[in-house]
């Protein structure tokens, strides 16, 4: 046996870090809190000055990254590995945006030429 080799070389999946969620999960839900969290402190800024818009955007950051980990941890639990990634596939290609032509073609083909 080779002394290199490694258990997590042999994982298929990447490995679960926080909440149930993938690295790549939480960097995704990262990313969509802080635009939401910067809408929130413009908003808050032209009202009550930079200071208090500021420190609510940052906390709204968090809040709103804590929402969409317990989201995707809720409909990890109650579905299966991969139904996220399914069902948004799904949606694009119902929506037109995924040139997939034989996913959802529906045909009975024969197996060749019939008699009788």
């Amino acid at each position: 046996m080779d002394s290199n080799d490694r258990l997590a070389e042999a994982i298929n999946s990447e490995p679960v870090v926080f909440m149930d969620c993938t690295m790549r999960e939480i960097t995704v839900s990262a990313l969509f809190s802080s635009v939401i969290g910067i809408a929130i402190f413009i908003f808050l800024m032209i009202i009550f000055g930079f200071f208090v818009g500021a420190v609510l955007g940052l906390i709204s950051i968090v809040g709103v990254t804590y929402l969409a980990l317990n989201m995707i941890q809720g409909l990890r639990q109650k579905y299966y590995e991969g139904w996220l990634a399914e069902k948004l596939f799904l949606t694009k290609l119902s929506a037109g945006l995924s040139s997939k032509p034989f996913l959802l073609d529906s045909k009975r083909y024969g197996r060749g030429a019939r008699r009788g």
